[in-house]
């Protein structure tokens, strides 16, 4: 895997989630997992990476809202502005 690029900081957004949202109500017993490994999809290697914790999740409902593209932006940004991402 030493021999493949990817963009910097890829998994930083995906870790600081995990961290902040699978964490929250947890004891102290929270684990998260990060993996990566290579698999080939139409004869190329791909980096194909992993993030997951062991937290409460979410709801059935708002997990297939995000899927359908129902979710407002105003529940990411306390604004409803993209551009307030920083201030979050």
């Amino acid at each position: 895997m030493l021999d493949c690029l990817t963009v910097k900081l890829i998994l930083q957004p995906i870790l600081e989630n995990a961290i902040y949202h699978g964490m929250e109500g947890m004891d102290g017993d929270g684990e998260i997992d990060v993996r990566g490994k290579i698999i080939q999809e139409n004869s190329l290697p791909v980096i194909l990476l992993s993030v997951e914790d062991n937290g409460f999740g979410m709801p059935v409902e708002k997990a297939e809202s995000f899927l359908d593209n129902e979710v407002e932006p105003s529940s990411f940004f306390p604004t409803g502005k993209r551009e307030d991402q920083a201030s979050v």
